[in-house]
């Protein structure tokens, strides 16, 4: 009898720890930032940036692919899915059923929201499941085909993809608080320049999206700050009309 009963116990506590186990893993608990920063720690370690890095991808919307979205960054993003055994089809830069589909997998394997959108938090995880950091100088690069987590230590991270010169193409740049105050920018890039259409993120609090050319903003675009809103066409970083 009292072996049944201890049989018993057991078998509740069990089952009330499952619970909670299955509470943590479908909400999207703790449990990724924690290997995140578990897998920064051991990779970077002669950087102290492991926090401030999580800060970012917890705190940044950044570039978020999601279904309907139809642009060369898709494309990379589903070549990255290939890369990673993940069965979509071709990588026509088309995000549909397939891709969102895929992206469901992987954050459902990895402890992350499952949305179906490929958030910054979702591509870092993406790369950095798939390749070890290699340090040239004073920078970390994870790289998987033309898609890369690059790290400046005590600067800036980056998380997107990268032309055939290895130079950014389209993706978030992050400066780390001690830095640029950490403020951001998501969009098109140019010889590692903010050229085309991107969104920029202020530490003040200011927004600008719209077109940029040579790090400047350059041609149609909208500016808030502190309830304003300035739209219309801008040149060398001033509004025009």
């Amino acid at each position: 009898m009292k072996k049944s009963i201890h049989l018993f116990g057991l078998f509740l506590l069990v089952n009330f720890l499952l619970f909670f186990i299955l509470i943590a893993v479908s909400s999207g608990a703790s449990v990724p930032v924690n290997n995140i920063k578990e897998m920064l720690t051991e990779q970077l370690k002669e950087s102290s940036d492991t926090d401030e890095i999580l800060k970012g991808l917890q705190n940044v919307e950044g570039l978020v692919y999601r279904s309907g979205n139809k642009s060369k960054g898709v494309r990379e993003l589903q070549n990255l899915l290939l890369s990673c055994g993940y069965a979509i089809g071709k990588a026509d830069g088309a995000y549909g059923v397939k891709t969102a589909s895929a992206v469901r997998e992987f954050q459902s394997a990895n402890n992350l929201s499952v949305t179906g959108e490929a958030d910054l938090i979702t591509q870092f995880s993406l790369v950095t499941n798939n390749s070890s950091f290699t340090r040239k100088g004073n920078t970390y690069i994870a790289q998987v085909k033309n898609y890369a987590v690059i790290i400046w230590p005590g600067k800036a991270f980056y998380v997107g993809t990268l032309d055939k010169s290895g130079n950014f193409s389209e993706g978030t740049y992050y400066y780390f608080s001690n830095y640029f105050g950490g403020g951001y920018y998501t969009g098109e890039y140019k010889n590692n320049k903010r050229s085309g259409k991107g969104t920029a993120h202020f530490a003040n609090g200011d927004v600008y999206t719209g077109e940029w050319e040579n790090d400047i903003i350059n041609g149609y675009g909208t500016y808030y700050f502190d309830g304003t809103k300035i739209a219309g066409r801008w040149s060398n970083n001033r509004f025009v009309k």
